[in-house]
């Protein structure tokens, strides 16, 4: 049996030593048809001639410019200005928005968030967990908003989509740094709150403060939640808990018996363009992995760690120093580090990427060829779409 999994744009192939290795894979749900889909998102646009349309960066596999070819007769006589919801990720260059916008990054005006730019900003009021909601202006200088979301497990706001286009995605810098730091757990000896886990949202700090974010906009905001399958648009939904709940129906596997190994791939590009995006496919497989157990990871990162800020908080060496760090200032990507870290502590974790050697070492990871794997324990399998497929952790 040869295994093929997908690296960046490529793929690379394993052979287990002629071994048959089960293959985890999302269950097999009717996926809707794709005139039944525009035909769902059609309905949930709101009215409003100075539309803020709401999309991901290109770190999300939404075929935005699909998505605006369909809604292009809705925006007739309209002054639509798209807003890529970068949060804290980096801005994309000129060609990466063509390439995420197709014919509309010429058609429409098009605005990045840049967290950074204080200016940019308007403060609408402060949650119940202190975070100062600041959005970006000229979002709420529209008619109304409506964001194109895509709903999948994250490993600290439980769900990623929804609410995260507004928090993080057309936030300030302030505003996310304050949101993602009650990830952490109030003594700075115990690390990350147990609340903020993959697939968990009751009583989650960082989603609930998202959803009161949320609420806070002073013009009418509307969304659509997106479920995403085998590369196509599976279903959308008007309802985050809805489109929570079809992912867990889709993607979320049990087990009586964690695994000793599990081979895995993020997915390839975009889940695997960098560290930051990829190793959320890790966090998705430990929660079936025995303590101690092996991973063994294919995932690209052509652009690197993704953020300065991951990489110093690693220097930092420990758990207990980055926790200490994190408690003074707050970085959302040195939380990144500090979750890499305690994997490590816990799972052994074999990464084949193109990330240097000594970043690899740096995590706590062995480097991995990804061409050979050893003799694996009877209890293993395969995971090839890691960044969708989920072991539930909270």
């Amino acid at each position: 049996m040869s295994i093929t999994l997908k690296y960046g744009r490529t793929e690379i192939v394993l052979e287990p030593g002629g071994r048959d290795l089960p293959i985890i894979a999302g269950k097999a749900v009717a996926r809707l048809s794709q005139e039944m889909i525009f035909s769902k998102l059609r309905a949930l646009m709101p009215e409003g001639r100075r539309l803020g349309l709401l999309v991901p960066d290109g770190t999300r596999p939404l075929p935005i410019a699909a998505l605006l070819d369909e809604l292009a007769p809705a925006f007739d006589g309209w002054m639509v200005t798209v807003f890529i919801a970068n949060g804290s990720h980096r801005l994309m260059s000129p060609q990466e928005v063509h390439r995420h916008l197709g014919v509309w990054a010429e058609r429409f005006t098009v605005v990045q968030n840049h967290s950074a730019d204080a200016y940019r900003f308007r403060r609408v009021g402060t949650t119940s967990f202190g975070t100062p909601v600041e959005l970006r202006s000229e979002a709420l200088a529209c008619d109304t908003l409506f964001g194109l979301t895509l709903v999948r497990p994250h490993y600290y706001a439980g769900f990623s989509g929804g609410r995260k286009i507004l928090l993080p995605g057309i936030a300030s810098k302030a505003s996310i740094q304050a949101n993602h730091s009650l990830v952490l757990d109030k003594d700075p000896g115990k690390g990350k709150n147990p609340r903020c886990v993959l697939a968990s949202l009751a009583d989650n700090p960082v989603h609930l403060d998202m959803i009161e974010a949320a609420r806070l906009v002073p013009i009418p905001c509307a969304l659509a939640h997106f479920i995403y399958k085998d590369g196509k648009v599976a279903d959308v939904f008007a309802s985050f808990d809805e489109a929570v709940a079809r992912n867990r129906e889709m993607f979320e596997v049990r087990t009586e018996e964690k695994y000793d190994a599990l081979v895995i791939s993020s997915g390839g590009a975009p889940y695997d363009v960098n560290f930051i995006q990829a190793h959320k496919a890790m966090e998705n497989a430990v929660g079936g992995l025995k303590a101690g157990g092996d991973l063994y990871a294919a995932m690209e990162c052509p652009e690197g760690f993704g953020s300065p800020d991951c990489l110093e908080f690693l220097k930092l060496g420990s758990v207990e120093a980055i926790t200490r760090r994190l408690h003074e200032d707050f970085k959302v990507y040195g939380h990144t580090a500090l979750t890499i870290l305690l994997k490590a502590k816990k799972y052994r974790i074999h990464l084949h990427s193109a990330l240097p050697e000594e970043h690899v070492r740096l995590m706590g990871f062995t480097l991995w060829d990804g061409r050979t794997l050893p003799d694996l324990p009877p209890h293993a399998a395969v995971i090839p779409q890691g960044g969708m497929v989920y072991f539930p952790q909270g």
